[in-house]
């Protein structure tokens, strides 16, 4: 449009200069006529010259329109990738947030998945039983009689029945106050067990949980693994009682100790 618009405007100018008087004089005498009579007049050469300029001003004209439109068109193209671009950006941004979305699902349910683990661990933990004998005094001295594995004196026992993280942290922290108790404020030898493995399973496996929630777990599973289920609690309380001697010891370092303070 701009192309047409310019050569009809390249048109009009050639025709009013083409009607414009041209005068001169010859022997004293003027002579007017119009550019197109002096046009038609004028040798062949001469008339050549004249139509080469126009066609070359025209061809010019028409170069300058070329590269005004293809300007334009090149503004369109780069306006249009730009669009393409911004479409492209969100729907990247759209499939990395459903990925994440979907990876953050995945690790929430392995997280779930490894609590269900760790409740079946807690019910499976072993039976425990802490026995309890009496130490004699001879006039305010202690001594120290022999550990037997017998069913008499005090008993301890602590028993996972399905309870929950931190019903059982509570559960273990009493039974460990209570054994502490027995060995001291009533002068009781304790023929303790080993630390049962399942213990430790169930230390690991808390830890893990923890872990995992911190590291790939959402707000949510954070809030519900650290403030709901109250796993920490759990996990401090286990290692607690785990690395308490007083609960663990042998009876030979039992008596040794128990010796050392008489």
């Amino acid at each position: 449009m701009l192309g047409f618009s310019l050569t009809g405007l390249f048109i009009l100018t050639c025709s009013y200069l083409a009607v414009q008087p041209l005068c001169r004089t010859v022997n004293e005498e003027t002579i007017c006529q119009t550019n197109y009579e002096a046009f038609l007049k004028s040798p062949p050469n001469e008339k050549g010259d004249t139509l080469a300029g126009l066609a070359g001003s025209l061809a010019f004209l028409w170069i300058i329109v070329t590269v005004l439109m293809q300007g334009r068109e090149l503004s369109y193209q780069r306006e249009e990738l730009e669009r393409m671009r911004e479409t492209q950006e969100e729907q990247t941004k759209l499939l990395t947030a459903e990925n994440v979305r979907r990876d953050q699902a995945a690790a929430d349910a392995k997280i779930r998945a490894m609590y269900e683990v760790l409740r079946s661990s807690l019910k499976d933990m072993a039976f425990m039983e802490f026995k309890f004998e009496a130490t004699p005094g001879d006039r305010g001295k202690r001594t120290t009689i022999p550990f037997l594995n017998a069913s008499s004196g005090s008993r301890i026992r602590t028993h996972i029945t399905g309870m929950g993280p931190t019903e059982w942290a509570e559960k273990i922290d009493k039974t460990r106050n209570l054994v502490i108790k027995h060995r001291t404020e009533k002068n009781c030898a304790v023929l303790a067990p080993e630390p049962p493995v399942s213990w430790f399973a169930c230390l690991s496996q808390v830890d893990v949980i923890i872990r995992e929630a911190n590291i790939e777990g959402s707000e949510a599973m954070i809030e519900w693994v650290l403030h709901d289920l109250k796993l920490p609690l759990l996990k401090k309380v286990l290692k607690e009682a785990l690395e308490d001697r007083s609960m663990w010891a042998q009876p030979d370092e039992l008596t040794k100790n128990m010796g050392n303070h008489a």
